[in-house]
Order: C-alpha cells, then sequence, then structure tokens
C-alpha cells in the first residue's frame, strides 16, 4: 500500500473500508453506573467524583475550548513537536505498522500520524462510547479511504481483545495528550501493562507526556483566567443535578487547581464555600465549609522515572523528542521481550488490606488489657505481634527491597523477630530482636502499624519500577511480587498463632464473636477406616521458577519412589485416642521412645493439653473458653504433640507417615498423568473440600468433607488441623536459604544440632484457621514435637 496523503483517494472505488466493531464489555458508562460511583464516591471521608464524567457533551465541549487556551500548553505545546519530528517518528514505527489508539479520536495529531507512516497496514481504534467510535471512524474513513481501520467499542483502562483479522505487522499502540497523567498510581500501572498486551512482543509505543515543571505555568494552566477550565469541571455538578437529581447549588462552590509536590501532579478540586447538605436522589450528604471533592489529577512526569515505569513493563525507550521550553515529550519505545507485567499492583495492595482487616478483627476479639497478656512463656505478649506483623512486612518491603531509610529504627528493631525457644530448655533460642523491659503503649503501636502500612502501600509502584530498572541486581526472593507475597503469608501465618494462643487466654481478656456455633453432629462413615496406598512416585517439593511463592524450605521439587502402606482414611479422633488414654496405654513407658517419655514425666503431662477435666468429665477446649463435653466432640480430629501422636501410633501397631507417604496419599493418583495441586484435583479449594479459612471456630467431625478426598480415598487431608508427619524439618538437596530472610528455615533445620537437633517435624495440609492462601502442595509447617499449643492432629501409618 502506497503512502496515504490526506483525503487523496487511492482507488476509483468510494466503498470504506471499516470493519464490523469489535465490542470489549460495556459501550459506555450508563446511567446506573454514573449513580453508582456518585453515591461510592461522595460517601468517602475524602469525596471525590470520577474525571470519566466529565466529558458529557457540554463537558466535552469546554474541553476543546480548554485546548484552545493561551495558558494552556500541552495540546499545542504535543502538536509542534509531532508536526517537528513527524518524519522521524514515522521513520521509527517503520513499514506496515497496525496502528492501536486507545482513547481514539479523529484529531489533528492521529490523522498527521496515519499520513506519514509508510504503508500503514491497520488502525485500531479503542473507545468506550460506541457513539463517539462511529463518529471518529466514519471521519477517518472518508479521509483515508484506503486504510484498514478495525474499531473496538471497550475501556482501554481494561484488558482488551483485538480483532481476529488483524492483517500482519508489528503493533504501534499510540496514545497522545497527558491522559496518563490523569490516572491513580494502579490505574497507570495497569495501563502499561494493557500497552504492552496490545503492543505484543515486538510492537511499540508512541506516548505523549506532560514533564514537571514551574508550578506557576501549571497553577496558570489549569486556573486559566477566563474560567474555562472551572466551567469545565463544575459543569460535572451540573450534571449530577441534572441526571440523578442533584441539588448542588453551583454558587456555593468554588473551583480550584492546587500542585502537589509531594506527587508532582495538578488535583484539581471543587470547594464548599459553606456549610450545606447537598442531596442526590434521597442521598444526602453533609459539605463543611472548605471541604472539598477531589475530582481529578494531572501528574507531571521525569524523564528517568516514566523510563523506568515503562522498563518494568517490558519497553524501552528508543527516541525521545521534546519542546525547547521542555514542558512536554513524546517517546518512541520498543517492547523487549520481557513479559507484559510484573504483577498487578491493584492485587497486592487488596491483598494486603484485607490481611490487614482480617488481623484487625482478631485483634479486636482482646479486651483492651488483653492485648499486654503473655498466655505462653514460649511467645511473646500479644502487643508484640500487634507491631511485629506490619514491622516485619515494612523492613522486608520498604527498609530491604527498597533500600529506604527507616522512619522509626528503634521500632523496627524491637519487632522485627518474635521468639520460638526450645521447649525443654527455653533459654535456648535463635536470634531474635531484644526484648524491651517495657513494651510501647498501644497507641504507639498502633501509629507505628499505621505508618507501616502506609509506606508499604506508596512503596508497591516504586519497586516495580526499581525491578524495571535493576532486576538483575535484585534477588530472586524479591522479584516478581515474592515479597509482597512473603510478607503477606508471613501476616497469614501468625493470625492462626494469635488463635492458639487466644486459646490459652483467661476469658476475662477475651471480647469473642457473638452467635458462636460448633458443629458436633457425627457423620456417617461408611468406608473401611483404614486405606492402602499402593507402591508409587510421588514429586515433593516446588519448582523455583513455576512457583508464584515459596518459602525456602519448599525448594527445590524432586521425585522420590514410596513404597505401599496403609494409612487411616480419617485423622484420629478424640473418642479414639481417650481409648488410648482411659486404658491406661498413654501411661505406659513402653508405648514412648525414652526422650519422650522424659519430657511427658518431667512436665507431668497426663493428657492432651486440648482436654480438661472438671468433675471427673473429659471435656475439649475451644477458642472462647467454651469447653466441649469429649462425649459431644468425640468425632473431632484431636490436638496434640508429636511425642503423643508417636505414642498412639506405636500402641496401634504403625507409624506416622513420612512427608513423602503423606504427599503420595494426598497428591498421588492411579494416573501417572494426574498432577494434583490438590487431594481433590486442580479445582480451587472451597469450604466444601475442608474446614478452612475459619469455615469454623473449631475442628468439625471427620468425614465432614467427602469432596476433599484424594485419589486413593483419604479424606480430610486439608483443615481441622496440621498433620504431623514423622520426617525431621530439614533441608531438601539443593536448597538455598532466601536472602532477605535467611533464618525462616535454616534456624529450625534438623542439622542445626547446637539448638534444635530433630526437634522440629515437618507438618502438612492445614487447620480450621489456616488461610486458603496457604494451602499448596508443597507448603512444609513445622512445629517441636513437645510444643502443645498449635493446632495439630495426625493419622496413623501401616507398613504392609
Amino acid at each position: 500500500m502506497a503512502t496515504l496523503l490526506d483525503g487523496e483517494p487511492k482507488s476509483k472505488t468510494s466503498s470504506l473500508k471499516t470493519n464490523p466493531v469489535l465490542c470489549n464489555g460495556t459501550t459506555g458508562p450508563d446511567d446506573t453506573e454514573f449513580y453508582h460511583f456518585v453515591l461510592e464516591g461522595l460517601s468517602k471521608k475524602q469525596k471525590a467524583l470520577h474525571p470519566k464524567y466529565l466529558y458529557d457533551d457540554e463537558g466535552s465541549l469546554l474541553f476543546e475550548d480548554i485546548c484552545a487556551l493561551d495558558e494552556y500548553y500541552v495540546t499545542r505545546t504535543e502538536l509542534a513537536i509531532m508536526e517537528q519530528n513527524i518524519h522521524q517518528m514515522a521513520a521509527a514505527i517503520g513499514p506496515n505498522a497496525i496502528v492501536l489508539e486507545p482513547g481514539s479520536g479523529a484529531g489533528v495529531k492521529i490523522k498527521l500520524l496515519l499520513k506519514n507512516l509508510q504503508s500503514a497496514a491497520a488502525y485500531v481504534p479503542i473507545e468506550i462510547s460506541s457513539d463517539a467510535l462511529k463518529r471518529s471512524t466514519d471521519i477517518l474513513q472518508k479521509d483515508f479511504p484506503s486504510l484498514d481501520i478495525h474499531p473496538v467499542c471497550g475501556d482501554f483502562t481494561s484488558r482488551i481483545s483485538l480483532p481476529s483479522d488483524l492483517p500482519p505487522g508489528r503493533r504501534i499502540v499510540y496514545f497522545p495528550g497527558s491522559t496518563i497523567g490523569n490516572l491513580g498510581v494502579s490505574e497507570y500501572v495497569r495501563l502499561l501493562a494493557t500497552f504492552a498486551h496490545l503492543a505484543g512482543d515486538d510492537g511499540g509505543l508512541l506516548v505523549g507526556v506532560d514533564l514537571d515543571k514551574d508550578p506557576d505555568i501549571l497553577f496558570k494552566a489549569y486556573n486559566d483566567s477566563k474560567g474555562v477550565t472551572a466551567a469545565f469541571i463544575l459543569n460535572l455538578l451540573t450534571r449530577i443535578n441534572r441526571e440523578l437529581g442533584g441539588t448542588f447549588d453551583l454558587s456555593k462552590f468554588d473551583y480550584i487547581s492546587v500542585y502537589n509536590e509531594q506527587f508532582h501532579r495538578m488535583e484539581m478540586r471543587v470547594y464548599s464555600k459553606v456549610d450545606q447538605l447537598v442531596h442526590v436522589n434521597g442521598h444526602s450528604f453533609p459539605f463543611s465549609q472548605g471541604e472539598y471533592i477531589f475530582i481529578e489529577q494531572s501528574c507531571k512526569f521525569r524523564i528517568a522515572s516514566f523510563s523506568n515505569s515503562l522498563k518494568a513493563h517490558g519497553f524501552r525507550v528508543q527516541n525521545t523528542w521534546m519542546d525547547d521550553k521542555k514542558l512536554f515529550a513524546v517517546l518512541y519505545c520498543v517492547r523487549d521481550g520481557r513479559p507484559a507485567t510484573l504483577y498487578d499492583p491493584d492485587d497486592i495492595a487488596k491483598a494486603y488490606m484485607e490481611t490487614w482487616s482480617f488481623s484487625d478483627q482478631l485483634f479486636q476479639m482482646l479486651t483492651p488489657n488483653g492485648l499486654l497478656q503473655q498466655p505462653i512463656e514460649l511467645r511473646h505478649p500479644f502487643i508484640f505481634y500487634r507491631g511485629h506483623l506490619p514491622g516485619f512486612a515494612y523492613i522486608q518491603n520498604n527498609c530491604m527491597a527498597l533500600g529506604q531509610q527507616a522512619f522509626a529504627p528503634k521500632m523496627n528493631d524491637m519487632f522485627e523477630r518474635g521468639i520460638d525457644p526450645d521447649v525443654l530448655e527455653p533459654e535456648r533460642c535463635h536470634q531474635h530482636s531484644e526484648i524491651p523491659c517495657q513494651w510501647p503503649t498501644a497507641a504507639e503501636v498502633e501509629s507505628y502499624l499505621q505508618k507501616c502500612h502506609e509506606e508499604m502501600l506508596a512503596g508497591i509502584i516504586p519497586l516495580i519500577e526499581k525491578e524495571g530498572k535493576e532486576a538483575d541486581k535484585m534477588s530472586r526472593w524479591i522479584r516478581g511480587g515474592r515479597v509482597h507475597r512473603l510478607s503477606i503469608e508471613h501476616e497469614l501465618m501468625h493470625q492462626e498463632t494469635l488463635m492458639y494462643m487466644y486459646m490459652q487466654l483467661d476469658a476475662e481478656h477475651k471480647q469473642p464473636p457473638k452467635d458462636i456455633t460448633f458443629d458436633l453432629k457425627p457423620k456417617e462413615l461408611t468406608e473401611p477406616r483404614i486405606v492402602t496406598i499402593p507402591e508409587g512416585s510421588i514429586e515433593v517439593g516446588a519448582d523455583f521458577d513455576t512457583s508464584l511463592f515459596g518459602w525456602d524450605n519448599e525448594f527445590p521439587s524432586f521425585t522420590t519412589k514410596v513404597p505401599s502402606f496403609q494409612l487411616d482414611r480419617y485423622p484420629v479422633t478424640n473418642g479414639e485416642f481417650y481409648e488410648f488414654v482411659s486404658s491406661g496405654a498413654y501411661d505406659d513407658a513402653s508405648h514412648w521412645v525414652e526422650g519422650d517419655w522424659k519430657w511427658k514425666e518431667k512436665a507431668d503431662v497426663k493428657h492432651p493439653q486440648s482436654w480438661c477435666f472438671r468433675d471427673g468429665q473429659v471435656f475439649v477446649c475451644t477458642l472462647f473458653g467454651i469447653d466441649i463435653p469429649l462425649v459431644l466432640a468425640s468425632t473431632w480430629p484431636v490436638c496434640v504433640t508429636w511425642a503423643e501422636a508417636c505414642a498412639y501410633a506405636r500402641w496401634k501397631g504403625g507409624h506416622l507417615p513420612s512427608e513423602a507417604e503423606w504427599c503420595h496419599a494426598a497428591y498421588g493418583s492411579p494416573s501417572s498423568d494426574d498432577d494434583r495441586p490438590y487431594p481433590w484435583g486442580s479445582e480451587m479449594p472451597t469450604t466444601e473440600h475442608g474446614n478452612f479459612n475459619w469455615k469454623s471456630w473449631s475442628p468439625m467431625p471427620v468425614g465432614s468433607h467427602p469432596k476433599g478426598s484424594s485419589a486413593w480415598g483419604v479424606e480430610d487431608l486439608i483443615g481441622d488441623g496440621w498433620e504431623w508427619t514423622g520426617t525431621p524439618f530439614d533441608a531438601y538437596d539443593g536448597f538455598e536459604a532466601m536472602d532477605n530472610y535467611p533464618g525462616y528455615s535454616v534456624d529450625f533445620f534438623a542439622t542445626d544440632d547446637e539448638v534444635y537437633l530433630e526437634k522440629h517435624y515437618v507438618m502438612k495440609g492445614a487447620s480450621f484457621a489456616t488461610s486458603s492462601h496457604l494451602i499448596r502442595r508443597s507448603f512444609r509447617n513445622f512445629y517441636q514435637a513437645y510444643y502443645p499449643y498449635m493446632f495439630a492432629t495426625f493419622r496413623v501409618a501401616y507398613c504392609n
């Protein structure tokens, strides 16, 4: 195809080449969406309205007037850059390009680009409004009748599906103007990921960016002397009045745009002049004098930082064109073959906030004085964990990964790491934070927590940018979002720790939730109680490069052969363990190895820690001090120490399954092609598969979740309690410690004979207090053999 000349037909035919419109979801914001966003925005503590609703018919005309203002340099400066450098831009893009324009129009700039490209293969306008898309497409097709146009109707801030009939050619995303600066940080990063997706592995990006500059220039541009920008912004209130029954009195509101130096952006705000009450379709919204609605932002960029953001999404800046005053820049970038996105910052932020919110709920179950209690001597008081959870994550993300200077170094030192001393010799302990003579006040800890959370959220985008620039220099344990997942999983694990501490707390310090119920109805168990697991090979561990995240002790993966054995179909119950105790076998040394018996005698252990005796009756303890008679909870899995589980297994003529045996029983299958991520298959964990993720505040009767069965018919593998194995916690061959948390596993491996020689054992599965995010095939929990407080169950294996 020859070079296209503006308005000059290339053939005698008058037919136009516009293809059918491809729709991606919504065809534009409707009244329902507008209404929802307005109510949501005005209900926030900082009132805000979404700027996309500025562009009704009147708003669009006003924006065109803004672009023509003397003070508003953006449009004319970018156009001048395009006109002066268009031949260089066309040469950089090359022939046979497919131009994709998110937020398309029929303006001078796209016409200028199309006119000068050599043999453009196609043009793909992407616009959320179907009417606007049709108008602009019709205009461009008349101006460029030979151009192959494939209109796509959709929101370019979301992932876009391209037409399947596009011709061959390099895809070039064209995004002029300063729209990219109007987006929030998460929208901005997602948009760059969308650009990478649209461009493909070998495409490019031609993008306009408004540069950071003298705030006086910016103030005049966004507070023009004719008041056009004010009319444009205030028109949104008029639209709310017209379309949603609003009662905004525009004479009682003022528009002003201010420069936020911290974030290098102009912020468009509408201030209330007086105390007033505004109504929108029956909903009331009070305004105080001086309170403002945040309408829109316009970020101003520095070339270096913007280039880093592009690099993080697989783009390399090849050409940069600027005006003489360096007000604006147009960049041409090429894809460098890297993945289109590292991870979604919105997803990470959401995961953090959900995790923090649930931690808040758990801490709210303590009375104010309860925060200072230390119900387990081998652990710190609760107030330490209130500071440890945010402090650990902040240190990992901001201090270590980003290299930022700590805002509260003394608090960091205090809360960095807790204690897990030897049960028998508590004075022997791994390296940990120095224990203070007096803990900070609750208010001081809350202030520290809030600041940590703020800094962590603010650091998500900078870490993406740093990775884009310095990925080769960064630890593999940090890259690709791993440091975020480490922080989140660390907190999720501690949520469970908090609950077994809570279980030991005196009732006077507890504020339990309302309407606590327990499942005490035994399930009908018709299958044989013992399952034969045939010989087979099983993959244990995980492969680092194909895993989103894993703790260092989960790597690397390896395959091991497991001889045939038998295994209890269900975990051992309270009722079954009571037979062991009541028969006298629990107090018979012949069922215990020598070291375990010495512990039992020295600690005067008469029964599991999870039981209590009153008036000659046995009760099963629960979190909230509600003790259940054992006869009612007899079918719940029993919670015991590793030593107690081993003694019971010997009494039954069996043994605790090894880690490999447990994995084979859980994830193995008669079919060698059935590589199961979960015992039941590949379906993500749900409440039908087991009692985890706080489905219940206690264990449930065995056999409650038959849909969670493994291929061999072994049930209740995930949930109720972590299952003991007979395998000492140690490194796999090829283990590499995390360089950002080297003591996580190494401090507790069996090879550390100075402190913990074979004192920790591998546990698999999950408990009722385990988050579903921790449920994965390779996850290894571990505890000391004599530690009695965690939610730990077991089942017995037998040799064939």
